[in-house]
């Protein structure tokens, strides 16, 4: 089962970039959205860390992890989607500015949605959560669409 932070980013995806699938834990990604129209797939490492992203015991782990992973990412989507134009993500609430952010950036190919960039991208799905008022089989978004509706 995806955890919660999953579940939002797989929301996005089906809402905001028109994916009509969305699956989880595909190999090395944790989200995958495909928009079959316009051919166009979304591989997403999500790591919803409150307290900052963190694999392993040092910054230079959590580097070498993510760029590992975005390798193995990489190497099967060119077989398993071939043609779709691939966009990588990596999606995280809370990622040291400076060091983290800047080694993160230096990974070829790798979007960051990442502090004020996931808030951004939370914000937009509860704009849509205030206007969407069926019920949602996505429970992240189904909550969005609970506290987004709460009359002051």
């Amino acid at each position: 089962m995806p955890d919660i932070g999953q579940q939002l980013v797989g929301a996005y995806l089906k809402l905001v970039k028109g994916c009509g699938v969305v699956d989880y834990g595909v190999d090395d990604v944790d989200v995958l959205g495909l928009n079959v129209n316009a051919k166009r797939a979304y591989a997403c490492v999500v790591a919803t860390h409150p307290g900052g992203l963190k694999f392993g015991d040092t910054n230079h782990e959590t580097i070498k992890t993510l760029a590992e992973k975005h390798e193995r990412q990489v190497l099967h989507a060119g077989t398993a989607l071939k043609g779709f134009d691939t966009t990588f993500m990596l999606w995280s609430p809370n990622v040291e500015r400076g060091y983290l952010v800047g080694r993160l950036n230096e990974i070829g190919g790798l979007d960051l949605v990442v502090n004020r960039d996931y808030k951004a991208a939370v914000d937009e799905l509860t704009a849509i959560a205030r206007k969407q008022h069926a019920d949602s089989t996505n429970p992240a978004f189904r909550m969005l669409q609970i506290l987004a509706n709460i009359p002051d």
